[in-house]
């Protein structure tokens, strides 16, 4: 009924795919303030603050300092990233943060890819469609708590995963890489 309705709907939800399904743009508040308003798009694939990529479901965050363009470190992964070009927050200080979404993280069959790590597994938690898998990079964790990532996956993956040896080549895409301001 509301995608038919031509005037302006004020929609409140806690529920991301219904606001996601249904509303072109968005406002997201975060301790009674707007947080980010925009499109839905921007809104999930350029958050403007760690709060907004949060509220979106995203789960994987660094802080990071410029390299050389277009090379980021991320401090907290310990390791060095090409960046698709994106906006940058303004200024960009010398301290930001990165984050990347659980669904966007790769497998790729070798570690030669850009943006490649080897990866251990932590830690497996399973519904009954996806696997959410928590992975450390670089070395092997030291309890199910020691990991730097949480990767999404359907239960078809997770399948194939398992005949693989450690460590996987963990791949963090350059255009999935999300920069956001230091707060």
């Amino acid at each position: 009924m509301l995608e038919r309705y031509g005037g302006v709907t004020l929609f409140i939800t806690h529920k991301l795919e219904e606001a996601y399904r249904l509303c072109p743009n968005l406002v997201v508040l975060t301790d009674g303030r707007i947080a980010g308003a925009g499109t839905r798009e921007a809104i999930f694939r350029n958050p403007p603050s760690v709060d907004v990529a949060r509220v979106t479901e995203c789960k994987n965050f660094s802080q990071a300092r410029p390299m050389n363009a277009p090379w980021i470190e991320a401090l907290d992964w310990n390791c060095q990233l090409k960046v698709a070009p994106q906006p940058f927050p303004q200024p960009l200080r010398d301290q930001f943060y990165i984050g990347i979404r659980a669904h966007h993280i790769q497998f790729p069959g070798n570690l030669s890819p850009e943006n490649t790590f080897p990866g251990w597994l932590a830690m497996v938690s399973e519904t009954q469609h996806r696997v959410t898998l928590y992975i450390k990079l670089h070395s092997k964790p030291d309890s199910s708590q020691d990991y730097h990532l949480q990767a999404e996956v359907y239960r078809d993956k997770w399948h194939q995963l398992q005949q693989r040896v450690l460590p996987w080549p963990i791949q963090l895409a350059s255009d999935a890489v999300m920069v956001m301001p230091h707060e």
